[in-house]
Parts: C-alpha cells; sequence; structure tokens
C-alpha cells in the first residue's frame, strides 16, 4: 500500500541539507504560522500526540475506498519513542530506545526487533530507506520540522482561520510538485497542527489523506518505562520482514 506510506513520508523526508532562507513565494502569514508550529515542536524534549488518519485508496471494485488508522505516539528525544497503531482488525505496538526497534503484533502475538541508528531522525530515515516501514507522526518529529516541511514548496497562502475540533486554527494551503498539502495550526499556545491534509495531483484519482490530531502533551514527567518493550512472554519472535508484510507499523 505505497500511498500509505507515501502519506507519511512526503512531508518529512523532502529535506536533505535544507535551506533556512524564507521561499518569496510563500505568504508571510503562513510562513509566520508554520515557524510557530515548528519551534514549538522542535524544542520539546517530550511530547505526545494522539491521531486519527484516513486515505483513500481505489479496490479492485474500481471505486475509491477510505481507510482508516488511530495512532497514538510518545516521543522522548532524542532516542526513545513508543506508539500503539490500530487499522481495522490489525494492532501494532512499536518501541523505540536506544539503537533498538522493536513491533509487536498484537493480534498474531509476533514480535521483531531490529537493530536502527540513533537519534530518532536518523531511524526514522532508516525505517523507511530500508525497511518501507514508517512510524505515524514521523514528520512532525524531525528536529527542524520547518526545514523539512519547505525544502520543496513551491508556493505556499494563508486561507483563513478555522475551528478544528473547537480550536481556532490557521489554515495554511502549500503546493508541490506532485502534490498539494494543507495544514491547520492552532491559533493559541502551544501552536500545534490539528489537522493535515495531502492531494496526490499526479495519482489520476487524485486521492487525499486527511490526520486529524488531538490530545497533545508537552513535558511532563516521562516514564522511562513506558519505552522499554513488553513482549508477552508466550509471543514469537518473527523477521521483521514478515510484519512489513502484513502491514505492521505504518507499511501503510
Amino acid at each position: 500500500m505505497q500511498s500509505w506510506i507515501r502519506a507519511s513520508i512526503c512531508l518529512a523526508l523532502v529535506a536533505a541539507g535544507c535551506a533556512a532562507t524564507t521561499n518569496p513565494d510563500i505568504d508571510p502569514r503562513a510562513d509566520a504560522a508554520l515557524r510557530r508550529m515548528s519551534s514549538t515542536l522542535a524544542k520539546a524534549k517530550w511530547l505526545k500526540v494522539h491521531s486519527v488518519a484516513t486515505m483513500e485508496q481505489r479496490t479492485d471494485s474500481g471505486q475509491l475506498a477510505q481507510f482508516s488508522r488511530d495512532s497514538t505516539v510518545v516521543v522522548g528525544r532524542p532516542d526513545q519513542m513508543q506508539a500503539d497503531v490500530r487499522r481495522g482488525q490489525q494492532s501494532h505496538r512499536i518501541w523505540h530506545q536506544g539503537k533498538e526497534l522493536t513491533i509487536l503484533d498484537v493480534r498474531q502475538n509476533t514480535y521483531a526487533t531490529i537493530e536502527t541508528p540513533q537519534p530518532l531522525d536518523d531511524m526514522f530515515d532508516f525505517l523507511a530507506e530500508q525497511h518501507g516501514l514508517v512510524i505515524p507522526l514521523d514528520d512532525l518529529l524531525y528536529p527542524n520540522p520547518y526545514e523539512a516541511l519547505t525544502e520543496r514548496v513551491a508556493s505556499g497562502a494563508y486561507v483563513d482561520r478555522q475551528d478544528i475540533g473547537g480550536r481556532m486554527c490557521d489554515h495554511l494551503l502549500f503546493t508541490q510538485d506532485n502534490v498539494d498539502w494543507q495544514v491547520w495550526i492552532d491559533t493559541a499556545e502551544p501552536a500545534v497542527p490539528r489537522k493535515v491534509v495531502i492531494t496526490y495531483k499526479e495519482d489520476p484519482d487524485r486521492p487525499q489523506y486527511e490526520a486529524v490530531l488531538d490530545q497533545w502533551q508537552f513535558d511532563p514527567p516521562a516514564d522511562p518505562a513506558q519505552f522499554t518493550p513488553q513482549v508477552p512472554t508466550a509471543a514469537r519472535r518473527v523477521e521483521i520482514a514478515d510484519l512489513v508484510g502484513s502491514n505492521a507499523g505504518e507499511k501503510k
């Protein structure tokens, strides 16, 4: 399901040696709002967020269908993460601590453990490039979200202010060669993204990916134990390719 992979990484992995200068084709109001959001996320040593994401995909019948995924992600920078991911009847738990990543398929009671680079941004790149595996919302967890998000942007516009889940948000619209993407950023503090929509222009179906984000938490005392894998004693160890092949974690 390559479209699910693109949905998570198209905003995260566009940057390689990104420029820090402002794109003159980005509206100053949109630029300011995006910088506020990026600063909020970048300075957090610990954060937690819940999201519900949907992605349109063409089925065997020829119709576009919408598939959903529910995720909760906890991050302790620089190298700790825990995620719970549910998609349909599938449920996976993911832990990263130091240089080790563990994924548990809750339904099948199987798990895989691999060695990864550290810190988290290097780990995200490694998983996507080597295993086609994407952690939910990893695009928001990089050290400098602003640079990653704007490196390939052709233009950016400020649309207006809208209510998302009872929160007033700045609505921004950005254009790239292959996608258009929108983000709604809370006007109050903390300046967090409340909604993201991506439209794939190169796909004849022009499918959309949409994620609504809530339950943000920042810098409370983190329990280090939550980043330690909690694998049932009866779970069977498998290769990571077996879990990726069954859409484990985020092979979306």
